[in-house]
């Protein structure tokens, strides 16, 4: 499962194959073989397969050379392109730390 993120770059989703859930803070969105949706920048959003195969995306995303990504869930940043994952107060955490 995805971790919830939130991030400045536009993405545009195209489901290929399987079936699954878009978690966002509109609420939640079934997806499944030819749905497409668009994501706004800074949108908090999560995407979960919900069958037995493979949940497949196409994603067009507009990729910046430097972004800072949000974890709302366990209050974590990602700092691209230095690669550097850190906690509210600056402290440097792991990945999972925090999520469910």
């Amino acid at each position: 499962m995805a971790i919830a993120c939130a991030h400045e770059p536009v993405g545009i989703f195209l489901v290929k194959s399987g079936k699954g859930l878009v978690r966002t803070s509109d609420g939640d969105m079934e997806i499944g073989v030819g749905d497409y949706l668009m994501q706004a920048p800074g949108v908090a959003h999560q995407v979960v397969n919900q069958g037995d195969e493979d949940l497949v995306m196409l994603v067009i995303a507009d990729n910046p050379a430097a972004d800072m990504i949000r974890y709302p869930a366990s209050k974590k940043y990602f700092l691209k392109p230095s690669r550097v994952m850190f906690g509210e107060l600056g402290e440097s955490v792991e990945y999972y730390e925090g999520e469910e």
